[in-house]
């Protein structure tokens, strides 16, 4: 009996140990596969991550190239304004020092030449005739004011003597300069001084016609300078 227990617990451990080197083998077989398990699982992890961080450069790729085109768009823009700034100027001088230069002659010419031109227009008043401006008119020396600026109107007696009165208007401007140089400030700085003038012009007016071609005379815009 006690042969046969123990040929009995001889093949018991040696099953238990022929299982366990089994369990072994098996533990050695399932390495390797599990190793390229993970291999396996560490390729598609690192793909995914390269692919993730692909996704995320183009992003950034777009917006700098976004970016730098919007840059240039500003920039041509920029460029542009200032051409056209420019060209605006340039054209404005140009223009300007191309316009045909009057020939000079006396300032009484160019003074009547604006006359004709009020005259050739409708008068809203036929026995209104308006004077153009006589501009910083020498005073007398020795005066506190060196210049007179004024206008003057025409009430003429008679329409009709409208284009007789204007044929005579570099007689009548060289007229009114030299009463006014003949002024001096005092003269001219009271009411009474320019009431004065007024009837003076008026008078010697009327004297360049046979006859009384001014009912009256307006003075207006009357400055000293």
């Amino acid at each position: 009996m006690e042969k046969e227990t123990s040929e009995v617990a001889d093949t018991q451990t040696q099953e238990i140990e022929s299982d366990q080197e089994d369990q072994q083998d098996e533990a050695l077989e399932e390495e390797p596969l599990k190793e390229e398990q993970e291999e396996k699982s560490s390729e598609e992890s690192s793909g995914k991550k390269g692919q993730e961080e692909e996704s995320a450069e183009k992003p950034s790729i777009v917006k700098k190239l976004l970016g730098g085109k919007k840059r240039l768009i500003l920039i041509a823009g920029a460029v542009l304004l200032l051409l056209l700034l420019i060209l605006g100027g340039w054209m404005m001088f140009f223009s300007g020092s191309d316009e045909v230069e009057q020939e000079p002659g006396s300032s009484q010419e160019q003074q009547t030449a604006s006359d004709q031109a009020k005259w050739k227009e409708n008068p809203v008043f036929e026995d209104i005739l308006a004077v153009a401006p006589f501009e910083r008119m020498v005073m007398k020396q020795g005066s506190a004011k060196g210049f007179v600026s004024m206008e003057i109107s025409l009430f003429l007696s008679d329409p009709a003597d409208r284009v007789e009165v204007f044929s005579r208007m570099d007689e009548i401007r060289r007229m009114v300069q030299d009463n006014i140089r003949r002024k001096t400030w005092m003269d001219l700085r009271g009411p009474e001084g320019k009431i004065q003038c007024k009837y003076e012009l008026l008078s010697g007016i009327n004297g360049l016609f046979p006859r009384r071609v001014l009912k009256d005379l307006y003075i207006i815009n009357f400055i000293m300078l």
